[in-house]
């Protein structure tokens, strides 16, 4: 199956669990108060975290490459592998899981320093962190059957995953939130149940495709070279998530509605990533390694090149949309029970800020994907560093002015430094070419978008919008998805840009 088949079908299962997502989100503003899912979102910020960097990221970057070059090798030797890393992957874990539940403290003064001015809230923080914890070796567990499955092209399972977990968490809500005295604690048990449901289902398609795994407590180079990679590489495929760790303490010492505000702007800003950023990469990232152990260096820039005309084709006209679209949004979906319009408000302001960086977002993981194929991660690690510093530095200084704003619009200023970096490195031999291919590709786009400026003048004003009835919203932002699609691929025929840049 060609990349853009395989990457449009992990897409389609991506945005099933994106759009489960959001009624999860809409349901969680109208259920609790602003103050309260905050709190939980801080504590589930966590395993969220790791979800990210495992399910998404890091170890699978390191693990895919490496277990791909098992393929030449009889089946006993892959199987001792298998069984190596997932043994000492459940020991580093099952440490990290028993260092949370019995010091929750230090992970809160790690995520949200702030909450330590507020006794109810911080031991309320405490008891949610504790636990969760033990969730943290069950995801970590999800993400070595994630990339084991991904290695062999097999990607419907891992795909469906995330909106299997979403499903739980809006029944939950919906069924016990009101029988618990805290009602965020009822949320603790959907994370609970989805990721004991995830690792049966991850395992049953591990299972057909692998010898079944046993412990083993070898330690060859191999499996050092994996650990290795992952650790440099949770550093560098995860600047952007390392900086919202970082950004939480922030947010911890603003307003305690900051951190749902954050949050939810967050979460809309990764849907044109996990459908179009994530589904690239999956398919990918296997593709590349393939091609750079078989040492055919044409097809490994052709498959880059495929990945990145993928993310500018798609990625740049949804975060023009989401700029413009931002208090159409939030609004539609959050206006809301408990959520009122100045939430909203804040929600749309951050919106603005991330949207501005959605091609940024999408082009990094691109990049460090290229970087893991070849199993070089030392310069990832750099610009990595580089990124977080930057990112931290312009929160610090813009928050007094911009308040939660300012976390966002640092991410995106910082991540399209983090690009330029990667891509001044990637390509160090042709970048002349190849900058005049990809300015000349991105002008296009850019004046394809101004189908979505005329999308926009077909909605009614912020003034009239929170009165419409909610599905007169949606009707709307649906009308205008109809007409800016076909009108954007068709100013870029035009403008005789053509698709098969990214139907391979």
């Amino acid at each position: 199956m060609s990349l853009m088949k395989n990457a449009s079908k992990i897409s389609l299962y991506t945005m099933l669990s994106r759009l489960l997502g959001l009624g999860r989100d809409a349901v969680f503003t109208g259920c609790f108060s602003t103050s309260e899912l905050g709190l939980f979102l801080m504590a589930y910020k966590i395993p969220q975290f790791l979800r990210r960097v495992f399910a998404e990221g890091a170890f699978s970057q390191a693990f895919i490459p490496v277990l791909k070059s098992y393929d030449q090798q009889p089946s006993s030797e892959r199987s001792l592998y298998l069984n190596q890393v997932f043994s000492w992957l459940c020991v580093l874990m099952l440490v990290f899981a028993l260092l949370g539940c019995c010091c929750p403290q230090l992970f809160i003064m790690l995520f949200a320093g702030g909450l330590m001015r507020d006794p109810d809230r911080y031991f309320r923080a405490v008891t949610l962190v504790r636990y969760l914890f033990p969730c943290v070796m069950l995801i970590s567990i999800s993400g070595f059957f994630t990339a084991a499955l991904q290695a062999r092209s097999r990607f419907t399972v891992p795909a469906l995953i995330p909106a299997m977990q979403n499903g739980v968490f809006i029944l939950v809500a919906l069924l016990l939130a009101s029988r618990f005295e805290v009602a965020t604690y009822a949320l603790v048990w959907g994370v609970v149940i989805a990721s004991v449901l995830q690792v049966v289902w991850l395992w049953w398609g591990y299972r057909d495709l692998y010898d079944q795994l046993k412990l083993s407590w070898g330690w060859d180079k191999q499996v050092e070279r994996t650990f290795i990679l992952m650790s440099v590489g949770i550093y560098a495929t995860s600047t952007t998530q390392i900086g919202v760790v970082l950004d939480g303490i922030i947010l911890s010492y603003l307003a305690s509605e900051s951190q749902a505000w954050f949050y939810l702007a967050e979460r809309l800003a990764n849907l044109p990533q996990g459908l179009i950023a994530v589904s690239v990469v999956t398919v990918l990232s296997p593709s590349l390694s393939a091609s750079w152990q078989a040492q055919n260096k044409q097809q490994f820039h052709d498959r880059l090149s495929w990945g990145v005309a993928v993310v500018m084709f798609l990625g740049v006209p949804a975060g023009f949309g989401l700029f413009w679209f931002s208090d159409a949004i939030a609004t539609t979906l959050f206006f809301r029970g408990k959520f009122s319009l100045y939430d909203v408000k804040q929600v749309a302001f951050a919106l603005r800020m991330l949207a501005l960086g959605v091609p940024a977002f999408m082009l990094s993981k691109v990049y460090v994907a290229a970087f893991a194929a070849k199993q070089e991660m030392r310069y990832s690690f750099v610009v990595a560093s580089v990124a977080v510093v930057s990112n931290i530095s312009m929160s610090l200084i813009g928050v007094s002015w911009l308040n939660h704003a300012a976390l966002a619009l640092s991410m995106t200023l910082s991540s399209y430094l983090q690009v330029g970096l990667l891509w001044c490195r990637l390509y160090q031999g042709e970048r002349w070419a190849r900058w005049v291919e990809q300015t000349q590709l991105l002008g296009k786009i850019l004046l394809a978008c101004s189908s979505v400026l005329i999308g926009y003048s077909m909605v009614p004003s912020m003034e009239v919008w929170p009165k419409l009835a909610n599905s007169v919203q949606l009707g709307y932002l649906m009308a205008v998805l109809g007409v800016t699609v076909p009108l954007y691929f068709g100013f870029l025929r035009v403008m005789s840009v053509r698709m098969s840049l990214v139907m391979r």
